[in-house]
């Protein structure tokens, strides 16, 4: 027998035991308090008895019977953090450059989820997430030099008989809807706005025609795109803020509408615009509605331009007109509302005033206000389902140099490279924190 090998193989094993007694030492002196261990170490703690011990960084005495713990893999699951969607409510208005045009600053972190270019444009396509909206144009004819035009002209005559333009054309919409199903069509921007002039330069309008003629162009292009896609929604024509006078012009609509074609207008989603601007015939602000033979509606002053509280009960009283007409139960969306005057006029109208006074309380109750009464029930009763604001990039200048307020980029066409604004920041940082929404309310 090689008693050599054995007592050599003892000695080995007697300084392995040591080593190990050592090692089991350390590590029970400097190993964590069993609660520090489970936030120190990823992993499934089993508990094992073992030796009483102080733990001597917080001083406190372990239990007669203390627990060391013996930690078993741990899995985490990769719970990542949800992309943020366009906000199907929340959208602008494009005026100078595509959307894409903003891509690169910025303008899908805004989250739009909608978006006008006042036309019916064949080729727009959604775009960055956003729904397209076409606005059929129309324009009642007036007499200049002789000869019918649709060109804005503030002092020119109707032609009689009464008659009006329609763009795109009535015979090219069948072939626009059926290329682009199911989408929601305005007929008419700012139907009621009579053409005004301006000094040193062209006169400029929007879609005037009265209210009788508006029916039938209304009647005609609905129900030519209605024919060609079922699936479509119309739209009416957008006025430029509801007052009064406003109403009656909407009166009159609905009235010739129900003489001429025996029922009541077929309007899928009613439609406004926003605004605070006086009625005075020949001033600033949004004029006499077309066909009426007021001078003066109502008056605001311009600092009022920007009172979200005038503007909301706008809202109020067109949802209650809306109850009244048996309407309630339709949509209500706004495809334009904003604050024109900018800082050129007041420095109360900085992009912070601006944020604090009108949009950000715009927002809030747009989103949650609710009211059973005049709401609309299949949408929680809100009073307005979408909204447009004013605008993703105007920010031309005016014919004394003035520019609109409300742009939420720079277009890059002005001395100002394509950026975002100050306003455009504001909102760009509200809308981050919003929860991803889940699509359509109507």
């Amino acid at each position: 027998m090689n008693y050599r090998r054995i007592w050599t193989g003892l000695l080995w094993l007697n300084l392995l035991l040591l080593l190990l007694f050592v090692a089991a030492t350390v590590w029970a002196d400097s190993s964590p308090s069993p609660a520090e261990a489970n936030l120190a170490r990823p992993g499934l703690a089993i508990p094992v008895t073992g030796a009483p011990l102080t733990d001597a960084r917080t001083n406190l005495s372990a239990s007669a019977v203390t627990t060391s713990y013996v930690y078993l893999p741990f899995v985490i699951k990769n719970h990542s953090v949800p992309t943020l969607t366009p906000l199907w409510r929340f959208g602008a208005a494009k005026v100078r450059q595509s959307p894409l045009a903003y891509q690169s600053a910025g303008i899908s972190a805004l989250r739009l989820g909608w978006y006008v270019d006042y036309q019916a444009n064949g080729s727009a396509l959604p775009t960055l997430g956003m729904d397209y909206v076409p606005v059929v144009r129309v324009k009642q004819l007036k007499l200049k030099d002789g000869s019918p035009t649709s060109i804005p002209c503030y002092a020119c005559p109707y032609v009689t008989p009464y008659t009006y333009t329609i763009s795109p054309a009535l015979s090219q919409l069948p072939s626009l809807a059926q290329s682009r199903p199911g989408l929601l069509w305005v007929i008419g921007n700012e139907v009621e706005r009579r053409d005004w002039w301006v000094t040193g330069g062209a006169d400029q309008g929007q879609d005037e025609i009265v209210p009788e003629l508006y029916a039938q162009a209304y009647h005609e292009a609905y129900t030519a795109i209605k024919n060609a896609d079922p699936t479509a929604k119309g739209a009416i024509g957008s006025m430029v803020e509801w007052t009064p006078l406003r109403q009656q012009y909407m009166d009159r609509v609905l009235s010739a509408y129900a003489t001429n074609y025996g029922q009541a207008i077929p309007v899928d989603v009613w439609n406004l615009h926003i605004f605070i601007l006086q009625e005075v015939a020949g001033d600033w602000g949004a004029g006499i509605p077309a066909g009426l033979s007021n001078t003066v509606g109502t008056i605001y002053t311009p600092l009022q331009n920007k009172d979200f509280s005038i503007a909301w009960n706008q809202i109020i009283a067109f949802r209650t007109w809306l109850k009244n007409q048996g309407q309630q139960n339709k949509p209500l969306v706004i495809t334009e509302y904003g604050v024109l005057l900018s800082e050129w006029y007041s420095s109360d109208f900085s992009p912070t005033r601006v944020w604090n006074d009108f949009l950000y309380p715009s927002f809030n109750y747009f989103s949650t206000y609710t009211d059973a009464s005049i709401g609309y029930p299949a949408d929680g009763n809100r009073l307005v389902q979408r909204w447009i604001w004013y605008s993703v990039d105007d920010d031309s200048l005016g014919p004394y140099g003035q520019n609109f307020n409300g742009n939420l980029f720079y277009s890059g066409l002005q001395s100002q490279p394509i950026g975002l604004t100050t306003l455009g920041t504001y909102w760009r940082n509200h809308v981050s924190t919003l929860p991803n929404d889940s699509g359509s309310h109507y």
